[in-house]
């Protein structure tokens, strides 16, 4: 019978979810009278949400709390002389938050002393539990168990003993341990990413900047741009596809790339009484790129630089325009559309640039060609417009001398009157060229130094 009574009552409870202080504090009682002494508590709780003045729903929540929170007291009590020290920690906790739940409503309930001391002992006995399993791992090299082991410890007490130092131990440990095996075996990239994470947590574990630095030094990979070929009959596309390409370059956030420029590599030339052309031949790359340590050259042809600069072209064509005309019919007078064909200017244009550009990239080690491809970009801008003396929602598309009404083709025939109407110049399409190629470019080297340094 009690089992359908609470069942009755939870439904009422969501049929009625809108009802007031009133309401909840009616529920608690009925639910009180029959023994359901935490559903009462929760309806009284509920009418104080909504209205935490309400004294009657604030007497009734005060006893009927009271009554919930010594029953998760005594449940602590049973922990404690019965379970682990775990158990009745987070037993006392839970009933701590019972208690600032209801707090926070302004009902203050009470926990004997008795029960705070009882925890206290309880904390203490968990903590030294913790810290002797904490050890014990770390002995036995289990670090994450012995991480979670002291990180559960400073929950409770920061101050413990040295559990700080060694959940510092736990978690930096085996990430130092990893970082020189993979340093040992020539994993600099993954030795640089495990050592930095323990840098990130105490810049003074062992010789782990030592041993960074020593990773980057090794691992680090020198780049050197070389010369681009112009195989064009425009003059200076190399050159500018060698500025975008080595900008481009240096935004790769990528520690162990380091770029050499051709101002850098012409000092260095100079120094040795060497000239630097425009055009390097296999042979030459691999002397100049030695001579100036790096341990890849990059370099490539510009084969194809057309511009087509557009012109915007004006051609005069018919519309019709909508008007109202007043007609007699049945002998009472209505108002007509009507339309009439007018003229309106129609505008177009075209620019557009192509460039395909040859990459090789070439290994100063092996003489292995890295990476080698074609990129191919044509750049492309396209303006229609149409201009009238006529408000453009009186005008109307026409075909074959007949007026079109369809909705679709008639906005699309509007649009056209607030279309862009700017060309872009071929000098803003060639810089979206360069631009575009050299991301590729950059890209490639990108993941080409991924694949070199592991």
């Amino acid at each position: 019978m009690r089992f359908f009574y609470s069942i009755a009552l939870a439904s009422l409870v969501l049929l009625t979810a809108c009802k007031g202080p009133k309401y909840y504090t009616k529920l608690g009682t009925q639910q009180e009278a029959s023994g359901l002494t935490a559903e009462a508590a929760t309806s009284y709780y509920n009418a104080l949400v909504k209205k935490r003045s309400y004294i009657p729903a604030q007497t009734g929540m005060k006893r009927t709390g009271q009554l919930v929170l010594n029953q998760k007291l005594a449940e602590f009590g049973r922990k404690k002389a019965m379970g682990t020290s775990k158990e009745a920690v987070y037993s006392y906790l839970e009933a701590i938050d019972y208690k600032n739940k209801i707090n926070n409503i302004g009902i203050q309930l009470e926990v004997g002393q008795m029960y705070a001391d009882d925890y206290d002992d309880a904390k203490k006995n968990y903590i030294h539990e913790l810290y002797e399993k904490g050890t014990g791992h770390l002995e036995k090299e289990e670090y994450r168990e012995a991480e979670l082991s002291f990180k559960e410890i400073e929950k409770f007490d920061p101050n413990f003993k040295d559990a700080k130092d060694l959940q510092d131990i736990a978690y930096l440990e085996p990430l130092y341990k990893d970082g020189k095996a993979m340093f040992e075996a020539g994993r600099y990239r993954t030795a640089y990413e495990s050592l930095n994470k323990v840098l990130d947590r105490k810049d003074t574990y062992k010789d782990a900047k030592e041993l960074k630095a020593k990773a980057l030094e090794k691992g680090t990979i020198t780049v050197a741009i070389l010369p681009f070929n112009n195989g064009t009959r425009v003059n200076g596309v190399e050159t500018s596809m060698a500025a975008y390409t080595l900008s481009s370059l240096t935004e790769i956030k990528d520690p162990f790339l380091k770029v050499v420029d051709r101002e850098n590599m012409m000092a260095i030339l100079q120094e040795q009484k060497l000239q630097l052309s425009g055009v390097v031949d296999d042979k030459t790359a691999v002397e100049v790129g030695k001579l100036v340590g790096a341990q890849v050259i990059l370099t490539g042809t510009v084969l194809k630089f057309e511009e087509k600069k557009g012109f915007v072209n004006s051609d005069t064509r018919t519309a019709y325009q909508s008007y109202l005309e007043k007609q007699v019919s049945n002998g009472q007078e209505v108002m007509v559309t009507k339309y009439k064909a007018v003229n309106y200017t129609d505008y177009s244009g075209k620019s557009s640039v192509t460039m395909d550009f040859q990459l090789k990239v070439v290994s100063l080690k092996t003489g292995e060609l890295l990476r080698t491809k074609m990129i191919n970009k044509k750049m492309e801008d396209e303006i229609h417009y149409a201009k009238s003396d006529i408000a453009r929602d009186n005008l109307f598309p026409g075909s074959d001398g007949r007026v079109e009404t369809a909705n679709d083709r008639v906005q699309s025939f509007r649009g056209l009157f607030s279309a862009r109407r700017d060309l872009k110049s071929v000098g803003d399409l060639t810089t979206e060229a360069y631009n575009q190629t050299a991301r590729e470019i950059a890209n490639d080297v990108k993941s080409l130094m991924q694949e070199l340094v592991k």
